[in-house]
């Protein structure tokens, strides 16, 4: 675990997150060209230039920044964001992932910021990877299960939230996975 999500690894996952911010920018246009004027463009009309401003200056920020940690910092505030800033986050936690691959909680929390997105496809393969890496950890785990079941995929969604369960029982993640399950089965 990097230093810098050694703090966010404790932090519970967002499940609620996924659903807040569906029908958001495609990442792919932001990633592809222009993502400056297209992620900054809703931001002046829902709050003026000051926010557009901080916005681009965090997006040149993370497009010059070469430490993996910092681009980690950098995605984990994005995330945390009240205004809501996946796509700031997207680019940090993938720049994150060109210098250190391997690293699980990136992996997870780019795949929340996926789903947030409406790409649950994209989510799943994050998920997977990470759990690939790590099979303990729970995050990955409850995160690939809301990729599933994002995707309709309400068995894969349930082996997933079923494995949180077993590599980690008595923390507060399986108490995440248990909840989860509930809904799967459609009780409260």
């Amino acid at each position: 675990m990097s230093k810098g999500t050694a703090a966010k690894d404790r932090r519970q996952p967002r499940i609620s997150i996924a659903v807040e911010f569906v029908g958001v920018i495609a990442i792919l246009c932001l990633l592809a060209g222009g993502l400056i004027g297209r992620y900054t463009a809703p931001a002046q009309a829902e709050g003026g230039s000051a926010v557009a401003d901080s916005i681009q200056a965090t997006l040149e920020e993370i497009r010059q920044e070469t430490n993996h940690d910092k681009l980690v910092q950098m995605g984990n505030r994005a995330y945390d964001d009240s205004r809501g800033l996946p796509e700031v986050a997207i680019h940090a936690y993938e720049k994150a992932l060109s210098f250190q691959s391997d690293d699980p909680d990136v992996l997870s929390d780019l795949a929340a910021m996926y789903i947030t997105v409406g790409q649950p496809d994209r989510a799943v393969q994050l998920a997977r990877k990470a759990t690939e890496i790590d099979p303990k950890h729970v995050g990955s785990w409850l995160w690939l299960g809301n990729a599933l079941g994002s995707t309709g995929d309400k068995v894969g969604a349930r082996k997933a939230y079923q494995q949180a369960l077993k590599a980690a029982p008595d923390s507060d993640f399986a108490k995440d996975a248990e909840r989860m399950l509930a809904g799967l089965e459609g009780k409260p």
